[in-house]
């Protein structure tokens, strides 16, 4: 926009010189930046208030527990107590970062035809969470639904992007992946 009113600054020459997939990607970035995580709290607001409830719920018996506990063990934290406090204590809109990057990520991987690098990024992902995956249902579902959300809308952006609005041959052709097995001993 300040382009076409200021054509005087100079700044055509200089965008006209940067390469066109430079845009292509520039596009598809802010696709899946804020539209992703809007369309995520909207679609699954449900699941959400449903996992912060059963999250509101298991802090209040850990308190209650650490209550009747330290009038018994006169004040001695135990590691669970010291868990709990430290599953209540995340940080907000973390997840929506999360989301973000794992979306960049995934298209990356999708550009480099990396697609066997994308389980391990989801694997990766859930074993960072595994602890609260297991502890609540209500979290893991809307752990679950938000992954698999978050990947079908990168690949689906991606596709987009790339293949009907704007189209053009990737620059780094797609390798295959090494997967290094341990080998059985003889």
């Amino acid at each position: 926009m300040l382009v076409s009113f200021l054509p005087e600054m100079g700044i055509r020459a200089w965008l006209a010189g940067l390469p066109d997939y430079l845009w292509t990607w520039l596009t598809l970035l802010l696709l899946i930046w804020k539209p992703g995580n809007i369309s995520l709290d909207i679609l699954f607001e449900k699941y959400s208030s449903a996992a912060k409830e059963e999250n509101r719920r298991l802090d209040q018996k850990a308190s209650q527990e650490q209550q009747s506990v330290e009038l018994t063990d006169n004040n001695q934290p135990s590691d669970q107590q010291k868990n709990n406090q430290a599953d209540s204590s995340e940080v907000e809109g973390a997840g929506a970062w999360v989301g973000t990057f794992e979306r960049i990520i995934m298209v990356l991987f999708a550009s480099l035809g990396q697609y066997a690098a994308m389980g391990l990024l989801i694997a990766a992902k859930s074993m960072a969470r595994y602890d609260k995956i297991s502890k609540s249902s209500a979290f893991a579902e809307y752990y679950l639904i938000g992954t698999l959300y978050s990947v079908l809308f990168a690949l689906v952006a991606y596709l987009f992007v790339f293949k009907v609005v704007l189209p053009f041959t990737p620059v780094i052709p797609p390798t295959p992946i090494l997967l290094i097995t341990p080998t059985p001993l003889p």
